[in-house]
């Protein structure tokens, strides 16, 4: 066994062994968990939520909690805003991504930055159900419990592998919507995001997207 062989060997070990630690068994052949998830998010064509996000510094002990709305909307519509405890928004619109803090408005195109092109793709793809099932660009493993599927991927590319460890996505079995989102830093810094109050297939008006929408 050569070394890159052993070192995914024990990778993989171990999170098997952390999941199992969770009440998660290892699919080891997860294809009818991959068509339900696709077909769920093929047939999702918009996503009105509350959310919650903690985000956990591995040099600070304190855990900074902050609260929100997201919206999406097929195909490449997303608005995540945060109300709690300050105001700041990211509205995706196709390719245009605007970052809203405060009143001032600063729009990046993501075609011109390959870092938020990555982020734009991983946001859009979680909700699309494509991201799981990018073998090109991401290592899956799925697992499952009672309650949830979860799929925990892990960039192949080094750049953004530099900026995300993995990434673990949880699907609530009953709707096939993503539930919790935890992306894991390479320097073990934490984000969590937990979904809750989920409204699935409801009209969302486009202006929700548009730039100067307060």
């Amino acid at each position: 066994m050569n070394k890159q062989a052993l070192l995914l060997f024990v990778s993989l070990s171990c999170s098997i062994t952390l999941m199992a630690q969770e009440g998660f068994t290892y699919l080891s052949d997860p294809k009818e968990v991959r068509q339900k998830l696709s077909k769920a998010t093929t047939n999702t064509t918009t996503i009105q939520s509350d959310f919650e996000q903690e985000k956990v510094l591995d040099i600070v002990s304190e855990k900074m909690i902050s609260k929100g709305k997201f919206y999406f909307k097929k195909e490449k519509k997303l608005r995540w805003e945060y109300t709690e405890p300050f105001s700041y928004a990211i509205i995706i619109n196709n390719d245009k991504v605007t970052i809203r803090d405060g009143g001032k408005s600063n729009q990046v195109n993501s075609q011109s930055s390959r870092l938020m092109k990555e982020i734009n793709g991983i946001l859009i793809g979680c909700l699309k159900g494509t991201l799981f099932s990018n073998d090109k660009e991401y290592k899956s493993e799925f697992y499952e419990n009672p309650k949830n599927y979860l799929v925990i991927l892990q960039p192949k590319s080094k750049q953004l592998g530099s900026y995300i460890s993995r990434i673990k996505l949880y699907f609530d079995r009953q709707d096939l919507t993503v539930s919790k989102v935890e992306i894991i830093e390479p320097s073990n810094d934490q984000t969590k995001l937990v979904f809750v109050n989920k409204k699935i297939n409801q009209p969302i008006d486009d202006g929700v997207f548009n730039v100067t929408d307060k």
